[in-house]
């Protein structure tokens, strides 16, 4: 069929005028995601902290993201029990037992047919058992026993772990998140159980190395990696200057106090080692991050009032988060190929109204890289003719991916203008003709 101005115009109007009935809340998609990892994302709720919600918890309570439904009785099968049914992390996993204990190919299976559209986004996050406290890892390299070639050897049987898991999910095509290991040392159980701090800084040591090979399997791979270990060391600081608070919405969270309530200040659950709501709250937002930088999934953050509210705490009027951690995104890498130019629907390089006809030839249609689907959220809807929008004459290098694009000032408002008196005219001048005339 040929493609009119007419044509061409009336579409723009009436798409963007969806686009503006349409608020983002209502018509936004959630992503697919699946988890691996321990009991940094096993739920809270199955594992006495009913208390405090983890990351997935909020990510899935929130509508950050679909993990699924939420099992419970009778349990998903082994090796997840209860919780979302994309969920698979578990509570005491290491690098090994992700591989023996099924996780990995578990998610691998499910990944193309999870919900009947597939995962399409994956977070991994785990390691940091494989030097918990008392394990003889831990106990060995605090106390000297190990040699460096012993430790060596270990670290390297950590990232192969890491590296096999990743092979194991990576063939389906799923966009995946590895984050960084985070140290024990930083909590109030394990300074008060190992108190040398130069002792516990070897420890450290070991988690370094295996987050250098972890950003090499991520570069190999080609994906992103969200810098757990490197956000942690900002809030808490580091051996022998650790901070003993952090304000989040102007509200002070004791990072060396534990608690088994809700609506608590302190930063961690009654066992001293599993981050409470409010710091679970800004991992949530790095692994958001993560996924918006690398793949612009269009994952919300929560604010620091929500990561309050999630808490049970009244926000003090003011954001002060950033003024310790600074944006999310440096602590984020991503290897990823660079997403297409945004807004540019067809990829002939500028976004105009040929990108608008792309959307209103798929428009509501649903699926992981559907055409028209510009803010890449599964789903074509008001919220990309808003990308468009807000992105409207932009221009990219051509198989590039995103670059930097010359937009007329105030896109947005002049688009949206624009359509609004360009579907005026229409309607004015073919009044009740047949299509076509």
């Amino acid at each position: 069929m040929k493609l009119t101005f007419r044509r061409l115009w009336s579409r723009v109007a009436a798409i963007t005028l969806l686009g503006v009935i349409l608020s983002p809340e209502r018509a936004r998609a959630e992503i697919n995601l699946g988890v691996m990892g321990d009991s940094l994302s096993d739920e809270y709720m199955f594992n006495g902290r009913t208390y405090a919600t983890n990351w997935t918890e909020q990510f899935a309570t929130y509508d950050s993201a679909n993990l699924g439904p939420l099992v419970t009785s009778p349990a998903n099968p082994p090796p997840r029990g209860e919780g979302y049914n994309q969920n698979w992390a578990l509570a005491g996993a290491t690098s090994s037992t992700v591989l023996s204990g099924g996780q990995a190919s578990g998610l691998a299976a499910q990944i193309p047919n999870a919900g009947g559209a597939g995962i399409d986004y994956a977070v991994f996050a785990i390691g940091a058992n494989d030097f918990g406290p008392g394990t003889t890892a831990y106990n060995d390299i605090y106390g000297g026993v190990w040699s460096q070639s012993q430790i060596t050897s270990y670290v390297n049987s950590v990232v192969s772990n890491i590296s096999t898991a990743l092979g194991d999910i990576l063939p389906t095509g799923v966009k995946v998140v590895v984050a960084t290991v985070p140290d024990y040392g930083i909590t109030p159980t394990v300074q008060a159980d190992y108190p040398d701090a130069t002792k516990r800084q070897l420890v450290a040591n070991a988690v370094a190395q295996v987050n250098t090979g972890i950003n090499g399997i991520a570069q190999s791979d080609h994906i992103v990696v969200a810098d757990l270990s490197a956000m942690i060391s900002k809030v808490f600081g580091s051996e022998g200057s650790f901070n003993t608070t952090v304000k989040i919405g102007n509200v002070t969270i004791n990072l060396t106090q534990s608690t088994s309530s809700t609506s608590s200040t302190a930063g961690f659950c009654v066992d001293g080692i599993h981050p409470y709501t409010t710091l679970q709250g800004t991992l949530g937002n790095l692994f958001a991050q993560a996924l918006d930088t690398g793949y612009n999934a269009g994952v919300p953050l929560f604010s620091e009032a929500q990561i309050l509210q999630h808490a049970g705490l009244t926000y003090g009027g003011s954001d002060t988060l950033a003024a310790t951690l600074g944006p999310y995104s440096n602590y984020v890498i991503s290897y990823a190929p660079p997403p297409p130019g945004l807004g540019d629907a067809n990829g002939d390089g500028i976004v105009n109204g040929l990108d608008i006809n792309k959307l209103a030839g798929h428009w509501l249609a649903v699926g992981s890289n559907v055409a028209g689907d510009v803010n890449g959220d599964g789903v074509v809807n008001g919220l990309d003719v808003n990308t468009i929008a807000g992105n409207w004459l932009a221009t990219y290098g051509t198989g590039s991916g995103a670059g930097s694009g010359s937009a007329v000032p105030e896109p947005a408002t002049w688009l949206l203008g624009c359509c609004g008196g360009t579907l005026l005219l229409f309607l004015r001048r073919v009044g009740t003709r047949p299509p076509g005339r």
